[in-house]
Parts: structure tokens; sequence; C-alpha cells
């Protein structure tokens, strides 16, 4: 990462051998290329392994099983279909391997997150601070595994609130993203209440929702500045981890209802793919 303004730069963990990668303002940002000589790799791309890093991890927790990473939580490519598109995202290669689709951080400059229909589906922020990975690629890391769980995270500063639903998994996009979760059950300490799956309020079977595609039927994305899967209720969800941070507005902020009650003062929320 180069500042101009300090005329600093600090390397990324990978070396020196890099590229010029996106522009953040007065910082550049790099990553590196590659190290190869063609027969050995020294040390691959976050993500590629292989004797000349010709292979690439389908999701975070496949780098988990291939040990490509010394550090827990890294940035990575990934390539979730075997032909498809190779993308960037959030991995802690602990636990598993977890794959972060979605941030909200109150330390990053913030992102528009009432977007319409193509962004949700393809993607959209930074992925060095806030960001959705896009339903597509979601959808596809979802058909790698027999069992995904959906982990939700909302934090305050030191605190956090933690709950899981397993066997997560959404249809395809003819068909609107369609939300299904199984069982739910939450952390032993701090956890989240169940918001997304409970009669009469559940989510189950419901596609997904923005402004310019909405089949909630009650305005639920504008009214929630936010794409989500929502009821088709006057009150749409008790979720909304995709509303706009501290707003005066609560309906259109963020917040979980269920167990974290009217609070909508959060520093992070996250959405995690966590293999089970």
């Amino acid at each position: 990462m180069f500042d101009r303004k300090t005329k600093i730069c600090l390397m990324f963990e990978s070396g020196e051998n890099c590229f010029h990668h996106e522009n953040i303002g007065d910082k550049v940002c790099y990553r590196l290329k590659s190290l190869c000589n063609n027969v050995n790799c020294p040390r691959c791309p976050i993500g590629y392994y292989g004797d000349a890093c010709q292979q690439i991890i389908q999701d975070c927790s496949d780098g988990h099983h291939r040990n490509v990473a010394r550090k827990a939580s890294l940035i990575s490519y990934i390539q979730p279909t075997s032909k498809g598109e190779i993308i960037e995202a959030k991995c802690n290669f602990d636990y598993g391997g977890i794959t972060l689709f979605q941030l909200r951080e109150s330390l990053c400059d913030p992102v528009d997150f009432n977007r319409n229909w193509i962004d949700y589906v393809n993607g959209f922020g930074y992925i060095h601070g806030e960001y959705w990975l896009g339903l597509k690629h979601v959808y596809n890391i979802l058909q790698n595994y027999p069992a995904i769980a959906l982990q939700v995270n909302f934090q305050y500063g030191y605190r956090g609130w933690q709950g899981y639903f397993n066997y997560f998994s959404l249809s395809d996009h003819d068909t609107g993203y369609k939300f299904s979760a199984g069982s739910y059950y939450g952390a032993p300490v701090d956890p989240i209440g169940n918001s997304l799956t409970v009669a009469p309020n559940s989510l189950e079977g419901r596609p997904f929702s923005t402004y310019d595609n909405d089949i909630s039927g009650n305005d639920c994305p504008n009214r929630f500045k936010g794409g989500f899967w929502f009821m088709n209720k006057a009150n749409c969800s008790r979720a909304n981890p995709n509303g706009r941070r501290n707003h005066t507005n609560f309906e259109s902020s963020l917040f979980w209802l269920d167990d974290l009650g009217d609070r909508n003062d959060f520093t992070k929320v996250q959405l995690r793919l966590n293999r089970i």
C-alpha cells in the first residue's frame, strides 16, 4: 500500500513482485502477481496453489482444507465455479474456513447498500472495506457443498452477538435467489435471536428484493434502504443488515429485532458462509 501523502509504502505479506490493482483515494493498493519462474513457485498469490500456482480455491473453506495461507484473516482470490469468474473475497482460514459475503464496518468509509438488482447479483463495495460479495457468487459457493451455515454477527465496540442458520441455501437467478435455511442456534455467549425463520415472520422461500426489483409487495427495499429477503407483509422483515448505519429512521437503519431489540448503533455487521 503506497500513501501518496506520507510517501510511505507498506508491503503486503506476499512480497515485492506486485502489480497495480486499484486506487483508494490518496492510497494505491497493490497485490502480488506471482513469484513463479514457470517451474516452481516459492509463494503463490493467496488463493492459488500448485507447483506453478496453476490452481485456485473455490472459496475460503476450500482454502482452509488446502492450507493455502499462513494467517487466519486475509483477502484471497477464489473461483466458485471451475470455469467461472475469479474474484476476491474476505476469508477467515480458521474454523474450517469462513467466506465473508457481507461486511458493514463503522471504521470504513460508508458504502451505500441501497443498490439495484444488478449490483446485488454481481457484488459491490470495496474488498478492503464494506462490501457485498454478490448473490451469484454466494449461490455458486453454496452449490459446492452439501451443507453450509449462514453465520450472522452483530457487534458494538468489543461486544458481539452471533447466530447460525444451518443448511442455508438459495434458489437460482431465474427464481430470484429464494432464501432457505434449516435449524437455528445462537452462540453460547451473547446469542442473537432468530429474526429470519420463525413463523409468522419467516423469510423461508422469499426471493431477494431491491428497489428496482421489488418482490415484497410493500415497497420494503425503499423503506429499509437496502436489498434483502422480505416477507409479503407490511412489516417486511425483523432484520435489516443492509440498512443505513446509525440512521435516524429506525426502519431504514441496521437492526436485528430478536434479542437485540431497538438497538441500531452497531459498529460491525457480518454475514458469513460457514461450511458444516
